[in-house]
């Protein structure tokens, strides 16, 4: 019994831990963002040839926590 519950806590963290993931990609890209004071400066900082930084984010970041949680299935959760 202990052992089923064990499981089902490690399964809880490793669930959390990819929706965590991809709260912090997507707070980096906000952030990235954020600098603009108008919409000419954010839709040049959405620009990866005028600011790679962006494009780094979204495939360092981004794609990566979205790739972990598609492959876990997107399966509900239940207790």
């Amino acid at each position: 019994m202990a052992e089923a519950q064990s499981g089902t806590g490690q399964l809880q963290e490793q669930k959390k831990g990819l929706l965590i993931a991809v709260s912090a990609s997507v707070d980096k890209i906000i952030s990235h963002f954020g600098a603009a004071r108008n919409l000419v400066q954010k839709a040049q900082l959405g620009d990866s040839r005028l600011s790679p930084d962006v494009g780094h984010l979204v495939l360092t970041t981004l794609c990566p926590a979205l790739h972990a949680l598609v492959a876990d299935g997107l399966k509900p959760f239940r207790k």
